[in-house]
């Protein structure tokens, strides 16, 4: 009887040993992904802020000159301006 007792509670205990085991990988791998997304984001920003910089170099070798030349599409439209946004 007292084998059998023993049995039960050996068992007993490697199922909960299994099941905390388990659960520890789970949130292994919850914690494993979360800092995956942490650092695509990272990567992200920096990406973006080393098209930033590329970009801002690239105005900064323009001349006066090439600054001052506004694309027509970038002009608002003067009866646009003329119109009362309210009556809209």
């Amino acid at each position: 009887m007292g084998a059998l007792v023993a049995a039960v509670v050996f068992g007993g205990a490697q199922t909960v040993s299994l099941r905390w085991e388990q659960e520890l990988r789970a949130a292994a791998e919850v914690r494993s992904r979360s800092l995956t997304l942490l650092l695509a984001g990272c990567r992200a920003r920096s990406d973006n802020l080393i098209e930033d910089k590329e970009s801002d170099d690239a105005v900064d070798t323009l001349t006066d000159d090439e600054l001052r030349v506004v694309p027509s599409l970038w002009m608002r439209d003067a009866r646009a301006s003329d119109r009362d946004p309210a009556a809209d």
